[in-house]
């Protein structure tokens, strides 16, 4: 069973703050990578919640008490974002990958390593056949056309090595994002994972939320 998300959102933060490890960031990746799952799984009870509404004879109801029209306007916009939100999700992905990468090309001198990582996230672009690539397993779970825009990443890094391998006085110039403005946008994210789920299971499984946020609340007053 996959770990809860308030366990899995605590060790994004304990990852990216006071400063981003930049050695875990494919651990940060695969938590964030089992986030979006809990998302998706978020997602999928909503749709069916307000499918049950749509056609009651043939669902069984989603909660005891059915839902009011305060609980469909909540899970509706679930439902309707998902896409938008895969896809800022993505480019968080892609963003922390270019920053693991440069991390390495710049404080190590192991190339081996820095191929290594490459062809773990771009396993796509991996032409030599003799080569067994293990890819990280947020990278497998991703679709085929997720995995081809992981891959404009690659091609952007293979383009940029290509350059300084022709000519060595030059200088690695590969644009990263600000670190502040990427935790940021991954505490956006989290906040609103944590928000869905927290909808859902206030109507779904609401002693189960009570218990939780009683949980939650003696953890801080212990503190």
């Amino acid at each position: 069973m996959a770990p809860p998300p308030e366990l899995l959102i605590l060790v994004t933060r304990n990852i990216i703050y006071p400063h981003i490890l930049h050695r875990h960031i494919p651990e940060l990746l695969e938590v964030l990578s089992s986030i979006e799952n809990w998302r998706k799984h978020a997602r999928g009870r909503a749709g069916l919640a307000l499918e049950y509404h749509m056609s009651r004879d043939r669902l069984p109801p989603p909660c005891p008490r059915g839902l009011t029209d305060n609980d469909r306007n909540a899970f509706q916009p679930i439902v309707d974002t998902f896409s938008a939100i895969r896809n800022n999700y993505m480019k968080i992905m892609r963003q922390f990958c270019d920053l693991h990468l440069h991390y390495i090309w710049t404080t190590t001198t192991s190339v081996n390593e820095f191929i290594t990582t490459y062809q773990k996230y771009f396993p796509l672009l991996v032409c030599d056949e003799s080569v067994v690539v293990q890819p990280y397993p947020f990278i497998q779970s991703l679709s085929a056309d997720e995995t081809l825009e992981i891959a404009k990443s690659g091609k952007r890094w293979k383009d940029c090595i290509d350059q300084l391998t022709k000519d060595r006085s030059r200088k690695l110039k590969f644009d990263i994002s600000n670190e502040e403005d990427l935790k940021k946008q991954i505490e956006a994210y989290l906040i609103l994972v944590q928000r869905q789920i927290d909808t859902l299971e206030q109507v779904l499984d609401e002693d189960s939320y009570q218990q939780r946020v009683g949980g939650e609340k003696n953890i801080e007053s212990s503190h």
